[in-house]
C-alpha cells in the first residue's frame, strides 16, 4: 500500500478462496494467522509494528477493488481470464496516461 501511495503503483486485490470480508476484518483464517504471528512475535518491537503495518495494509488493499472467485461460480478459468482481462485494462489505460504526459 505505500507503493500505491508514494509511488502510484496499481493494486489489484484477488480474492482466491476467501472472502474480502474476512482480509478486511480480519476474521477466520486471517484472524488466527495474525494471533499466531503476534503470540511468536510478543514482545518483539519490529515484528509488532511489521503485524501492524500487514493488518492496516489487508484492511486497506480489501477496500479496494478487486476480484473474487466466489463471484465467478467457482469457474477458475473464467476467473483468470477476468484477472488477465482486468490486468491489461489497468496496463493500457496507466499506458495511455504515462503517454499523455510526455
Amino acid at each position: 500500500m505505500e507503493c500505491r501511495r508514494t509511488l502510484g503503483q496499481i493494486i489489484l486485490p484477488i480474492f482466491y478462496d476467501v472472502d474480502p470480508s474476512d482480509v478486511r476484518e480480519q476474521t477466520g483464517s486471517f484472524a488466527e494467522a495474525f494471533q499466531t504471528h503476534e503470540v511468536r512475535f510478543h514482545g518483539v518491537k519490529d515484528k509488532e509494528e511489521k503485524i501492524q503495518s500487514w493488518r492496516k495494509s489487508l484492511t486497506k488493499a480489501a477496500g479496494l477493488d478487486g476480484l473474487v472467485l466466489s463471484k465467478f461460480d467457482g469457474y477458475e478459468g473464467v476467473f483468470i481470464r477476468k484477472i488477465i482481462d482486468e490486468i491489461n485494462r489497468k496496463l493500457k489505460s496507466s499506458h495511455q496516461t504515462s503517454w499523455n504526459r510526455i
